[in-house]
């Protein structure tokens, strides 16, 4: 996306779903202050790369502000500035994180438990999503497993993710991540992560209509994160079965 305006209206669609969650959050689950609520419970601030600048100045006047609102639509008197910072960072924005270059989708960082890399995931492929190309994903998922195992020492790889709900996601993961699998998180647990609210972002990295949509009608979310983990040399089994057309 190039154009300023688009990319201001999908900012204001995503801040008007955060207000709406926050307050229908804190309507449901009231031991959570509307604060918190929208602080910890929208994706408000990881589309605008403010979810870990808990002290920057326009993230600190919003929650200032819904900690005084009486009602959302108090908040709305924001949305002039909310598309001011989006289109003067633009750019920065829609950048990918440093660690996915050239449309990768898939970063392992080593887990302080010993032998253990943990997966990250993104979609390096927007405006479509990464499970749209299957055979590059799972060639850049044994790349990646490669550079785990001999740059990082690990020998078991290990994520958290509402993915683990998708089976187009789990068709790269071998039967013994299926068999380690955690159950779901409770249905109204949210955290401040792309774990779990990464799956309001759609394939473009903007607003998903359907999981915003389910959580305003539901009070939670459509995916809960699971928990699952694998030996490296059963995935890349896997993954080169996958390659090999099997």
């Amino acid at each position: 996306m190039n154009d300023i305006r688009q990319f201001a209206d999908a900012a204001e669609e995503i801040y008007l779903f955060s207000i709406s969650a926050a307050w229908d959050q804190h309507r449901r689950y009231p031991h959570l202050s509307l604060q918190e609520c929208f602080a910890k419970r929208t994706m408000l601030w990881s589309f605008l790369h403010l979810i870990r600048e808990e002290s920057h100045p326009l993230r600190l006047k919003l929650l200032d502000h819904i900690r005084r609102a009486q009602s959302p639509s108090e908040m709305k008197n924001h949305i002039p500035t909310i598309r001011q910072y989006a289109a003067d960072h633009m750019k920065t924005l829609l950048e990918p994180p440093p660690e996915y270059p050239d449309g990768a989708s898939v970063h392992c960082v080593r887990l302080a438990n010993p032998g253990w890399g943990y997966l990250h995931f993104y979609n390096g492929k927007r405006p479509h999503s990464f499970l749209d190309f299957p055979r590059d994903f799972a060639a850049e998922l044994l790349k990646k497993l490669e550079d785990c195992e001999s740059i990082l020492g690990c020998k078991t790889i290990y994520t958290a993710t509402w993915l683990n709900e998708l089976p187009r996601f789990l068709y790269f993961f071998p039967e013994e991540w299926i068999a380690n699998m955690s159950p779901p998180t409770a249905p109204e647990e949210i955290l401040p992560t792309n774990g779990f609210q990464g799956q309001f972002y759609n394939a473009a990295g903007f607003l998903n209509r359907k999981t915003a949509d389910y959580l305003l009608k539901n009070g939670v979310l459509k995916y809960r994160r699971r928990e699952s983990h694998c030996s490296i040399d059963s995935m890349r089994e896997h993954l080169r079965g996958i390659l090999a057309g099997s």
